[in-house]
């Protein structure tokens, strides 16, 4: 699994997932039988919001395609994206808004929001921890 470390607080250190199939592993991953099983999932459930005529932003539809496929699911998002851009079964007012509303710009935008919203849960969490040690501390004291 592709990692990326990165230290933050008294010099400790953790790795999470990459957020993007590096272009070196894309060609097989895809060329794989789980590759492409998620790749049909995600491309499927995109077709379905379509078809329902729901126009969800990038945004909405990571987080769908997370809570259905899970992490996973990232990595397929983007390539699902541009090949359904290609699709010529697909109407052409959903191509459209492929192009624009789900436009490479929009999906990098989804992959930055969420990735502020973790790097705010995770501040979060580490205040609320000191703010818990503190004050564990101070009644041991009293």
């Amino acid at each position: 699994m592709n990692t990326a470390t990165d230290t933050r607080s008294a010099g400790a250190a953790f790795t999470q997932p990459e957020l993007f199939l590096p272009e070196d592993k894309q060609q097989g991953f895809f060329a794989s039988v789980r590759g492409m099983q998620l790749l049909e999932q995600t491309t499927t459930l995109i077709t379905e919001l379509l078809d329902a005529q729901s126009q969800p932003g990038a945004e909405e539809i990571l987080s769908k395609i997370e809570r259905d496929i899970g992490w996973i699911g990232r990595w397929i998002f983007w390539e699902a994206v541009r090949r359904l851009r290609e699709d010529n079964t697909l109407a052409a007012y959903q191509r459209n808004y492929l192009n624009s509303a789900l436009s490479d710009e929009a999906v990098r935008q989804a992959f930055a929001g969420d990735a502020m919203r973790a790097e705010l849960n995770w501040e979060d969490a580490l205040q609320s921890t000191r703010a818990e040690k503190k004050k564990n501390k101070q009644s041991k004291e009293h």
